[in-house]
């Protein structure tokens, strides 16, 4: 990304749960400045603001319009309190962008995008009504060995594909919490086209890391052109995530985020893809990959110029709805035509 002499003013908007490792990431880059922060408990955002060396804490989102270039939306949901995981709260991303939307500002949202669709298609509605660059992702997009696979399926390295094979552990979350980083990794490979999903019925709702919940899962994804992708999600990182250390297994912290992770992580990501020619494994790991999705970010801010197609990011979001949907319905779902969802924004 070309640097500026001036760097990009920037809002972080709620400090949970990547709110923190994404100031790790923008504190190393000259050309981007925190300016501002806004969290549900402002007492957090003060403490916050103290560590990252951030001048001004806000009551409400609204006052950093016109105070800074940019938004990030590092959360958008309260914390769980007591026994309650991440993903349960709802998110509040649509609340808590609108404003800036509205003023044609550039905003990052967390994964996932949205909790629910008609939230997401109001969200791509406000950017392109009002001319915002809007992006949201899983940083599993931007992962090297993602972006690798990408290449060889294009090149035509495997032959014709015919689908992909993946797993994931889904540590203590909801199911849309961790999903969201497989199916975005596929789908950079795969492309868009996603058609319908079936997810395996469990007879308990799928919500990992609590006691008497469904351990594993599986789901399968197909495209308009017959390619499929399955996914077995094992609920095999909650010890990890909770920050306890497995009998002969030490835990450590994965720079930069602060969540504890098992040293055995690479098995936790995992995509083989089928062609008529040959297969290709890859293995995620690290998190290089918040350095390259933020720079993504911060590139659309400098050019203008939209990093992530949002007709993707719709797709991406319907597919999750409707995964969860499949979970308790125990059919097919099959997913609207983008191009209608677009009408509708």
């Amino acid at each position: 990304m070309p640097h500026s002499a001036v760097p990009l003013r920037l809002g972080m908007i709620t400090v949970e749960p990547h709110g923190r490792p994404w100031a790790e990431v923008l504190a190393r880059l000259p050309d981007a400045k925190m300016e501002y922060a806004w969290d549900y408990d402002l007492d957090r955002a003060r403490g916050y603001a103290d560590k990252y060396s951030i001048p001004h804490v806000v009551e409400r989102v609204e006052d950093m319009v016109g105070e800074v270039d940019a938004v990030l939306v590092g959360g958008g949901r309260r914390q769980p309190k007591g026994n309650d995981i991440w993903g349960e709260e709802p998110d509040d991303h649509l609340r808590l962008s609108r404003p800036f939307l509205e003023h044609g500002m550039p905003v990052l949202i967390d994964k996932p995008f949205a909790d629910r669709l008609e939230d997401a298609v109001e969200m791509v509605r406000l950017a392109r009504s009002h001319g915002a660059l809007l992006m949201s992702c899983s940083a599993m997009r931007y992962d090297s060995q993602v972006q690798a696979l990408k290449e060889i399926v294009e090149d035509g390295g495997l032959g014709l594909i015919s689908g992909a094979v993946c797993m994931i552990g889904t540590g203590a979350s909801t199911l849309k919490w961790y999903l969201i980083h497989m199916l975005e990794a596929v789908h950079v490979a795969f492309g868009p086209g996603i058609e319908s999903v079936f997810a395996l019925p469990s007879h308990v709702p799928v919500v990992p890391g609590k006691e008497g919940y469904a351990k594993s899962y599986g789901l399968v994804f197909r495209w308009t052109d017959g390619r499929v992708a399955t996914m077995l999600m094992v609920c095999d990182q909650t010890d990890a995530a909770e920050g306890k250390e497995r009998a002969g297994r030490s835990a450590r912290v994965l720079w930069p985020t602060a969540t504890i992770v098992p040293p055995y992580l690479p098995l936790h990501y995992s995509i083989r893809v089928y062609g008529d020619m040959n297969w290709a494994d890859v293995r995620p790991v690290g998190k290089g990959c918040y350095s390259r999705k933020l720079g993504a970010f911060l590139n659309m801010v400098r050019t203008g110029k939209e990093a992530i197609p949002l007709e993707y990011t719709l797709e991406l979001t319907q597919a999750l709805v409707l995964a969860e949907r499949s979970l308790k319905s125990c059919q097919l779902e099959t997913l609207r035509p983008v191009a209608d969802l677009m009408l509708a924004a």
